[in-house]
């Protein structure tokens, strides 16, 4: 799991928005997100998945943003990774 948080960060450091793009799978990410089997999460999920690429969401405001990685740990057997998202605009940390 940490090779994938450091592919993350790799990519993240030379803005390879389309590796980025393709490192999460959709499909995995959106049935983790457990939504009930409704019309209405339905059109949710299609929606989110045909707009899902964390490239773009990473650098999507402006080529001055900037991606950091901090750290990486494990707890209680689920994997995070902490990162943080800066531009002119914004702040914030992802996790």
């Amino acid at each position: 799991m940490i090779d994938f948080a450091r592919m993350i960060q790799k990519f993240a450091a030379v803005k390879d928005i389309p590796s980025l793009n393709k490192i999460i799978d959709k499909e995995t990410f959106l049935t983790k997100m457990n939504l009930p089997s409704t019309p209405g999460a339905d059109g949710f999920k299609k929606g989110l998945a045909s707009r899902l690429n964390f490239g773009d969401l990473i650098f999507q405001q402006s080529k001055s943003t900037s991606f950091e990685f901090i750290n990486y740990y494990e707890k209680e057997g689920v994997h995070h990774e902490l990162c943080k998202k800066t531009s002119k605009k914004l702040s914030f940390f992802m996790v």
